[in-house]
C-alpha cells in the first residue's frame, strides 16, 4: 500500500510543478512591442484600491491618466531567445514608472497556454 500512495503523491507533485512552470514561464515572443515589460503584483484601474491610495500618496495627478496602473512592478528583461519568470501579473507599460511602486499606462498581458 505504501508504494501506491507514494507514487500518487509523486505524480501529484509533478503535475503541480508542471502547472506552475507552464503558468510562469513566458516565452520571449510575448514581450511588449511598445513600452516596457513589467511583472506587477496588481494591474488595475486608477480608481481601484490600492492603486487609488498609492496615486494619492505619491501626488500623481489623476487628470489625463490613461490605461491601467501597475502596482509593485519589476522590469522584465529578455536577452536573446529564452524564457523569464513572472508569477504575478505580466503587463506592458508605457507611462511613468515611480520606482516600481506605481507604473502608469499599463495593459495586462494574458497568456494562453
Amino acid at each position: 500500500m505504501f508504494p501506491r500512495s507514494s507514487i500518487f503523491i509523486c505524480a501529484l507533485a509533478a503535475v503541480n510543478t508542471l502547472a506552475a512552470t507552464r503558468s510562469s514561464a513566458i516565452a520571449a515572443r510575448d514581450s511588449c512591442s511598445v513600452g516596457s515589460l513589467q511583472c506587477c503584483t496588481y494591474v488595475q484601474t486608477p480608481q481601484e484600491e490600492p492603486a487609488q491610495t498609492l496615486i494619492a500618496l505619491l501626488g500623481i495627478p489623476t487628470a489625463g491618466l490613461t490605461g491601467d496602473v501597475g502596482i509593485t512592478c519589476d522590469p522584465v528583461t529578455v536577452i536573446g531567445p529564452g524564457t523569464f519568470q513572472c508569477n504575478k501579473q505580466l503587463a506592458c507599460c508605457t507611462g511613468t514608472n515611480y520606482n516600481g511602486i506605481v507604473v502608469l499606462g499599463c495593459t495586462p498581458i494574458t497568456l494562453s497556454l
